[in-house]
């Protein structure tokens, strides 16, 4: 049974920096988590992503898809960089309707700090969802992120659909 204290040691563990290994394990668990039934949800992860500033975003995305063994400091980013081109590949032409509001908010902050042409697909990809309503959600969730690679990744789509329109 999960209680408020156990909310609160989540947080506590995703807001400490110190221990990379631990906040990533946790991020994980969250990750997987999308029953909002559940006080320990993805909602506690998108939370604590929205709450952090430029240095500190790009810390936590880091240490959820680095790994203590990368040997190339941006290994990291290439695994961002897959993860776009995996959700990218359109399949059975469902797009990014099969996926959930919130795992597309993660999915915002996470291509927020991909290559180039990655961010740039991720945009495209929202902008080729239109006004699907899990996606329309998934940008509201991520509206209020302070990371300002997410407010660009977020402005980018915006204006990719507001000259679609």
């Amino acid at each position: 049974m999960q209680t408020s204290e156990d909310v609160a040691r989540v947080k506590a563990i995703l807001a400490d920096a110190s221990d990379a290994r631990r906040r990533r394990r946790v991020a994980l668990f969250l990750l997987h988590r999308r029953n909002a039934a559940d006080l320990l949800n993805i909602a506690i992860l998108i939370g604590q992503l929205n709450d952090l500033e430029d240095a500190e975003h790009a810390s936590f995305i880091r240490a959820i898809f680095g790994g203590h063994r990368d040997y190339d400091p941006l290994a990291w980013r290439q695994s961002i960089n897959e993860l776009v081109t995996d959700v990218g590949e359109d399949e059975g032409g469902q797009g990014l309707v099969r996926y959930t509001p919130q795992w597309l908010a993660f999915f915002l902050h996470a291509a927020a700090h991909a290559g180039w042409l990655e961010r740039e697909r991720a945009s495209t990809l929202f902008q080729d969802a239109g006004d699907a309503a899990n996606c329309a959600e998934a940008l509201v969730l991520v509206g209020p992120a302070r990371a300002t690679p997410v407010q660009m990744l977020l402005a980018d789509i915006a204006a990719s659909a507001g000259a679609s329109a």
